[in-house]
């Protein structure tokens, strides 16, 4: 039987429509007439249609080498095989006389020969043109239970032995490998050594060796060599494990797995390789006699049904015939043993179709598959339906030729709605019928489906336009936030087919370029678009306050009053441009703020002058105003007032001399969102500090200072004092508790201050410079490890804060315990003299004196306090 030993250069595809119908008839109503025509009509109705145009024919019936008095049984054991002419060859057994036949088609009718006729021959025949166009079978010589070799010279037939010992040669499978030696894989079943074996041709001689002998394997061999020119085989494992097994040689050696082994599966095994390069194999399900087919993903082995209880017999019918056309759609011919029909299954590219070929009686075992170079398939097959008179029939179906054009190249084809797998401006080989069909490519409308009627031969090409989509617009900048000076590079992200590109920057400027560089010379907030057009349409994209630019601050303020008397509530008003976010007021008596907008209470008499230093992070600028600010006295007889509230405005930076290290982060504050500044990088004890904003309120600079000691205006806290901080959330006030929750501040404590300190951990809190007093911040311990404690403290707002905590207290004995419990009265008059108590204590009876009047105080004591 041949399995694989062809590549076939054109696209096969089928398609299969028909519909069986339910018919009731009452024959009591009809007359006989009526009763022969319904019955002659159910029987018409009842046999296999067919989509196909299936052509049958009888090659060999022995009627010209057979008394045609005698049985005469012929065309077991089929092989089929295109020559390089397109004309189809079969090798096969004669039965009566046991004979090797080879029957061959000349363009007008078959030509029939005898290859071998001594002994009993041509049993598990396998046919395969060598490279120059001869052919050559492998067949078992059943007398002598070997496996011979067949090949055509151009003259006659010549035969040798490839192995001679007893029992080798069932299930011959014959293969070429790229240098045009033959291969054959069989079975040798010897009871002793029933195993899988393999010969191949070295040039001069025949070498074999065993494959697999575990148990009783090697049934239904069938072998085909892979793109590297290593050999495969599957095979049927019986009696051992009834497992479809797949074997392949590696350079090296021979490597086994099991395909299925789902209850008893594996005969009528073939192989074939895919257009890819994996492996697939047809094959019987014994257990539920069904068709089913394996194919290896590159991966793992995919097996699927693909004729349900197709039936099995095992007189020649259990044989399989595995085939890609050049699409990579398998293709199966095969015996349904429960009708006795010859059978043929191809994936149409989504799912399994089942022609009926043959249904004229008994046919259909010992098929054997193969397509020509046009696409067509044919089929050998034995048919038994005369048990005393068998035949070689061949089964042949043309397919028509269409052309399908594009006018957009890679376009994919799909027929009747199912992709193809081959692409427009190319040539379908399709069976004859009706189909609808059209071309697909992504980002591409679909044109409309063509409906074409498809004969035998050539038919009219078809032609396709398909028109682009519209385009889908999209695209990203490099950045976002960005000064002046600095390019920003647009990518655009559409996707479609884009004839046109038209980029709107916001500033007044555009581009055509599909990835153009843009700088912004002024500051501000832009919207950016992108316009896009192809012969469909046009797509735009616009997205709002996407670029913003900024520059280092030009400084300005102004103020609500100017002048007036002591004491003087002067509002001052920011009016610095290019988007400062930090502010340093002075206002010329020694006070600062770090509020953009800060009200301020001038106390003493005299004229001031207030400067403003406004920065963001490409740099800073000082507005100063010379004797802006004047205060006078109070006039004479009027009421005098004061401020008694007390407040230290902290600067956004402290002064350098006391400045340890400063570290810093900057985030985007952005109302009802959870705001984390990550300072764990820094070089300080504060990790981070986060809060839930409440409002809008740009980008933030967070900066934590360490200091070596507390500013001038601020006392040195209680306590053992860790750290001294610096801490300001953007401006004074702009983050506080008027407009965020949960302010939490993470901060570390080193164990080894702990230590050297004799530190109480539980004492250890983040204290908050505020209204003129230290304030103790709720503090709560979080984590630790061998080096560092971690602690959170809620805050609400920010300023100066420090790290305390007291030292752990001496371990106190029960008696000093017992005195701290009991009253010490003392008093001026029961004193003595140093002297005097040491020479009481040693007058005789002082001891037991003392100790009577220690007791009685006490008793007067817990009295009282009771």
């Amino acid at each position: 039987m041949l399995y694989n030993i062809h590549e076939h250069s054109c696209t096969s595809i089928f398609i299969n429509l028909y519909y069986y119908g339910a018919i009731t008839l009452d024959l009591s109503k009809m007359t006989k007439r009526s009763i022969l025509l319904a019955i002659l009509l159910l029987a018409i109705l009842a046999s296999p249609v067919s989509a196909m145009n299936w052509q049958t024919e009888t090659v060999d019936n022995g009627s010209s080498y057979i008394n045609l008095t005698w049985d005469h049984l012929t065309g077991k054991y089929t092989s089929l095989a295109f020559d390089s002419s397109g004309n189809p060859a079969i090798s096969y057994q004669y039965y009566n006389a046991q004979n090797l036949k080879f029957a061959h088609y000349n363009n007008s009718s078959w030509e029939i020969e005898t290859v071998d006729d001594v002994g009993q021959v041509g049993y598990y025949t396998s046919l395969a043109f060598d490279p120059s166009g001869n052919p050559t079978i492998s067949y078992l010589d059943y007398r002598n239970r070997t496996v011979k070799f067949a090949d055509y010279n151009g003259v006659n037939w010549e035969s040798e032995t490839v192995e001679s010992s007893w029992g080798a040669g069932l299930y011959t499978s014959l293969a070429f490998d790229s240098s045009g030696n033959p291969s054959i894989s069989y079975y040798d079943e010897y009871w002793r050594n029933t195993s899988l074996k393999f010969a191949y041709y070295n040039g001069v001689s025949w070498e074999t060796e065993t494959v697999d002998n575990i148990g009783d394997v090697g049934k239904y061999t069938s072998l085909a060599f892979d793109s590297s020119d290593n050999p495969a085989i599957s095979y049927y494992d019986f009696n051992t494990s009834y497992d479809l097994k797949f074997a392949h040689y590696n350079g090296a050696n021979w490597e086994i797995e099991t395909v299925d082994s789902r209850l008893n599966v594996g005969m009528g095994t073939s192989l074939c390789y895919d257009p890819s390069g994996y492996p697939a194999i047809s094959y019987l399900d014994v257990t539920n006699k069904d068709l089913k087919f394996a194919h290896y993903n590159g991966v793992y082995w995919e097996i699927e049904k693909v004729d349900s209880a197709a039936g099995l017999n095992t007189a020649g019918g259990e044989y399989t015939s595995l085939c890609f056309d050049a699409s990579g759609n398998p293709a199966i011919s095969y015996n349904d043993g429960n009708n006795d029909y010859l059978k043929f299954a191809y994936y149409n590219g989504a799912n399994w179709e089942i022609e009926t070929v043959d249904s004229a009686g008994a046919a259909g075992e010992y098929a054997s598959l193969c397509f020509d170079s046009s696409g067509n398939a044919g089929i050998s097959y034995y048919d038994y339906t005369d048990y005393r008179n068998t035949y070689l029939k061949f089964a042949f179906c043309m397919t028509g030729t269409l052309p399908v054009n594009s006018s957009v190249p890679d376009t994919w084809v799909y027929v009747d709605g199912i992709n193809r797998s081959v692409q427009a401006n190319t040539t379908l080989y399709l069976w004859p019928g009706t189909y609808n069909i059209t071309v697909v490519k992504q980002d591409y409308e679909t044109p409309s489906i063509q409906t074409v009627n498809v004969t035998e031969g050539a038919n009219p090409e078809i032609d396709f336009i398909p028109e682009p989509a519209i385009p889908v617009a999209g695209f990203v900048a490099n950045t976002t936030l960005e000064t002046a000076t600095q390019d920003v590079s647009f990518t655009d992200q559409s996707t479609g087919v884009i004839s046109s590109w038209l980029w709107d920057f916001g500033d007044g400027t555009i581009s055509t370029d599909q990835n153009p560089m843009h700088n912004y010379t002024t500051t501000g907030i832009y919207n950016v678009s992108l316009i896009l057009t192809n012969p469909s349409g046009s797509s735009t994209r616009v997205q709002t306050s996407y670029i913003t630019v900024v520059d280092s601050p030009v400084a300005g303020f102004s103020s609500n009053v100017t002048s007036g008397v002591v004491p003087l509530s002067v509002g001052f008003t920011d009016s610095s441009i290019n988007s400062p976010d930090s502010w340093l007021w002075d206002f010329g008596d020694g006070d600062t703020s770090s509020y953009q907008n800060p009200n301020h209470t001038y106390s003493t008499v005299g004229t001031y002058n207030v400067s403003l230093n406004a920065s963001n992070s490409l740099g800073s600028n000082i507005s100063t105003r010379t004797a802006y600010i004047t205060v006078s006295s109070v006039s004479s007889g009027s009421p005098s007032s004061s401020s008694s509230g007390t407040r230290v405005s902290v600067s956004s930076s402290q002064d350098p001399d006391i400045v340890i290290s400063t570290d810093t982060s900057i985030m985007r504050v952005t109302g009802g969102t959870s705001i984390e500044f990550d300072l764990s990088d820094g070089e300080g004890p504060v990790l981070g500090i986060g809060f839930d904003a409440e409002t809008d309120e740009g980008l933030v600079v967070t900066k934590v200072q360490v200091l070596g000691g507390t500013p001038a205006d601020v006392p040195i806290p209680d306590g053992n004092l860790y750290s001294v901080m610096s801490i300001d959330v953007g401006a004074e006030g702009i983050i506080s508790s008027d407009n965020a929750e949960n302010i939490m501040i993470r901060f570390k404590v080193s164990r080894e201050w702990i230590d050297d300190n004799n530190i109480d951990m539980d004492t250890i809190c983040l204290m908050h410079f505020y209204e003129g007093k230290w304030q103790e911040l709720p503090t709560d311990f979080e984590s630790e490890d061998e080096k560092i404690l971690y602690f959170t403290a809620e805050t609400p707002g920010f300023s100066i804060f420090s790290i305390v905590a007291d030292a752990a207290s001496e371990e106190v004995s029960e008696e000093s315990v017992q005195t701290e419990e009991t009253v010490s009265l003392t008093s001026e008059e029961g004193q003595q003299e140093e002297t005097d108590t040491e020479d009481t204590k040693n007058t005789p009876g002082f001891s037991a004196l003392a100790g009577i009047v220690f007791v009685s105080l006490t008793l007067i004591v817990l009295r009282k306090n009771k």
